[in-house]
């Protein structure tokens, strides 16, 4: 069973009580307001997902540990080196695995992306069309050409000519998928998702992989993702797995005990709480058992991993354990563990390893499942048992008024529709200022965030002078002497190539690593405020309409009639917002489209190259310098770049109002606007529909006082079950906040 699964299931049984109750209702003329409100409760149970994402270094062991909570080897373990996909796992009943590729239109992006940053390859780049045969051959010739040498840097390969090979090389392979880019995998076939997610060449034309599992771990409402790695060497691959990220609720991120903390490992780790993401991080030491002798061994390894990570980030979730060790043992319960993996854990045992790592993840679970609970009562707090309370509420006025009605005369009823009539247009119009002043309130919240917004992004702002900062200080690191032959020899334009593409490279991760974060943190600050001030003004607003409504209410109890009269805590809930993924700035710069080719060729002539040099003599009265060409080349470069950021960052400016943060803010303002509507009718109308049911009832008095007060039971009973359950949940979390206190 998944995390407190079991009060969800409460919940659900009395919201179909509720419902059931509506049914009964019906005949009489309930308001509509009730089955949109329990409608709206359902939704929340079902619809809202709570995601968990497993992020790392490569061979950390993020697959392993999603294998060992799903308790079956699922997923294909050290996958994703330099791929950037996602691997998504939902619960079902039956295995199944829905894989996403990459447009075309995407794929020949990537690909002239990749072409263009490559020397020479700038024209091959214009005509990328990967479905065209003759482009892929003169792309593979061109690819199979460039000198090795060239492309690598410190022991690895430019990463733009490796997406752009397995490009070329894995289209035979999935080109049958990419027109139409769904492909469902059932029964038997479900494995073949590991071939894909596996070989590279295929693996970087997915866009997503999802396998809905019958996986005893996860409940209904859960999604497990298992992320590539942290350090793969394109940064437009950490930029995806921040967006990933941002878009998550938990995050386990995994070391492996072999190496311990990375440089990789201490950037994501910056980079989390420069997005305000390490409050809800659970830190894993995977332990590699066969690497230890003995407990005590273990017991140092977990005190220096502890210790280095507490000099970059303060918190309480460090857990140790071996995921292999726990996916083993289900495994070997299930008759499914290889000999040799068997061999492994029984020397496991003999050095009474495998008792330290059940522990330690018995207590990551407990910690994991109690966290996912919490988060999952505040979603049934706020998104469903406040709609259920006021619709008992609501239900109970109504059956008591209806038994009021139904022992009155007619002439009395009549009279009491005439006092209705007389107050109906002063609160059709006291609820027509009640939704404008949303809208008021929303306009003046988008007016702050434009402010706030276009300050950033200024062209003189904040946000561009650090970066044009950083692009000024930056320096090339290939300075030659003139004693140099092999640099003497060395044509300039490859050189301009390897200058351009660390000047490239620096400052993709500069976006990625700094700008990224900083946009991300002032979004999510933006985004909490608005939201955080559209609830309190709809509180204000709604607490004045009930004020108002009391010239409705009073005289209609003067005439012995009850209507719903929400308490405190039935103000207007939190309301879930969009499902928008933030932007990120880096994916709106294209820093692959500067023409610095054309730099590179103006720097290579001859001519050009010669007056430059006799340039530079005569100003500095120097020697000239091997290093003039490539710092003039460079420095145009720079002008090229700060060109690009310009036009991105207003164009980014633009995007990130209009797109996501003015639409979280209008999303947020159509529910609760939507919300006051129906509980404001609930209260002006629900007199009106009594009497129009009353009128049209065939029932004799004696019967249908019997009826409502049956119904009126029934929602005093219900009304206790849902007070209850609020009360015990609210308890939970002021105890889970009190713990944290005490932390």
């Amino acid at each position: 069973m998944g995390p407190h699964k079991g009060l969800s299931g409460e919940v659900l049984s009395v919201l179909e009580e509720l419902e059931g109750l509506l049914e009964e209702f019906r005949p009489l003329g309930a308001p509509g307001g009730w089955e949109e409100l329990l409608v709206s409760a359902r939704n929340s149970l079902a619809g809202d997902t709570l995601k968990i994402a497993v992020a790392g270094t490569v061979k950390a062991g993020k697959s392993t540990l999603a294998n060992a909570l799903l308790q079956r080897d699922f997923l294909k373990r050290g996958a994703g080196v330099i791929t950037a996909f996602i691997t998504r796992i939902v619960a079902g009943d039956e295995p199944r695995a829905t894989v996403r590729f990459k447009s075309l239109e995407e794929v020949n992006r990537e690909l002239a992306r990749s072409l263009v940053a490559l020397p020479g390859g700038d024209v091959l780049s214009a005509a990328a069309d990967i479905e065209d045969p003759s482009f892929r051959r003169e792309a593979g010739e061109f690819l199979g050409g460039l000198d090795r040498d060239i492309l690598s840097k410190e022991g690895r390969f430019d990463p733009s000519f490796i997406h752009a090979l397995n490009l070329i090389e894995g289209y035979d392979h999935v080109a049958q998928f990419l027109k139409d880019p769904v492909l469902e995998l059932s029964g038997e076939r479900v494995g073949e998702h590991r071939d894909l997610v596996g070989d590279e060449p295929s693996a970087v034309f997915l866009e997503d992989v999802l396998l809905t599992l019958p996986a005893r771990w996860l409940a209904e409402g859960l999604e497990l993702s298992d992320c590539q790695g942290a350090d793969s060497p394109n940064p437009h691959h950490l930029a995806r797995l921040q967006a990933h990220l941002l878009d998550c609720n938990l995050l386990i991120y995994v070391v492996g005990s072999r190496v311990g903390l990375r440089e990789a490992d201490l950037t994501l780790v910056e980079t989390l709480k420069g997005l305000g993401l390490t409050g809800s991080a659970f830190f894993v030491l995977n332990l590699d058992l066969d690497d230890h002798q003995d407990p005590d061994e273990v017991a140092d390894t977990v005190a220096r991993f502890e210790g280095e990570l507490a000099r970059l980030i303060e918190t309480e979730r460090v857990y140790s354990f071996s995921a292999l060790e726990e996916l083993a043992r289900h495994l070997r319960e299930e008759g499914l563990l290889s000999e040799r993996d068997s061999i492994r854990v029984a020397g496991w045992e003999t050095a009474g390893l495998d008792g330290l790592s059940r522990e330690g993840f018995a207590s990551f679970l407990s910690d994991l499942q109690g966290e996912l609970g919490a988060r999952r009562n505040r979603i049934i707090l706020e998104h469903a048992l406040k709609r259920m309370e006021l619709v008992v509420q609501s239900m109970g006025a109504w059956s008591s008024s209806a038994v009021n009605l139904a022992e009155k005369e007619f002439g009395e009823i009549k009279s009491i529709e005439d006092a209705l009539n007389r107050l109906k247009g002063a609160q059709a119009k006291a609820l027509g200022g009640l939704m404008r002043g949303v809208d008021g309130v929303k306009e003046g919240l988008k007016g702050e965030i434009a402010r706030e917004v276009d300050r950033l992004f200024a062209p003189h702002g904040p946000l561009m002078e650090e970066t044009g900062a950083f692009i000024d200080s930056y320096q090339a690191n290939d300075k030659v002497s003139s004693e140099d032959d092999e640099a003497r020899e060395r044509p300039l334009p490859i050189r301009m190539y390897q200058v351009f593409r660390d000047f490239r490279e620096a400052m993709h991760r500069a976006l990625v690593e700094r700008v990224n974060v900083r946009v991300a943190g002032f979004c999510r600050e933006q985004s909490q405020a608005a939201l955080k001030g559209l609830s309190e003004s709809v509180r204000s607003l709604w607490t004045v309409f009930l004020e108002g409504l009391k010239s409705y209410r009073e005289p209609l109890a003067a005439l012995g009639l009850n209507t719903a009269a929400p308490q405190d805590h039935d103000e207007p809930g939190e309301v879930a917002p969009a499902p928008l993924r933030m932007p990120l700035l880096s994916d709106a710069v294209n820093l692959e489209g500067v023409d610095v080719g054309r730099v590179a060729l103006r720097i290579g002539s001859k001519g050009f190259r010669r007056l430059l040099l006799t340039i530079w003599g005569r100003i500095t009265g120097k020697k000239p310098s091997l290093d003039a060409p490539r710092d003039e080349g460079l420095r145009l470069a720079k002008a090229e770049v700060k060109k690009e950021l310009r036009r991105a960052f207003l164009d980014f400016r633009e995007n990130i109002k209009f797109a996501y943060l003015y639409r979280l803010l209008e999303d947020a303002g159509r529910s609760y606007s939507r919300e006051l509507e129906v509980r404001a009718g609930l209260v002006i109308s629900q007199v009106e529909s009594l009497i129009r049911s009353l009128e049209g009832s065939g029932t004799g008095t004696r019967e249908l006082v019997e009826g409502l007060n049956r119904l009126k039971g029934e929602c005093d009973r219900l009304g206790r079950r849902v007070g209850e359950m609020s009360g015990r949940i609210r308890t939970d979390l002021e105890n889970d906040k009190l713990l944290e206190v005490a932390r």
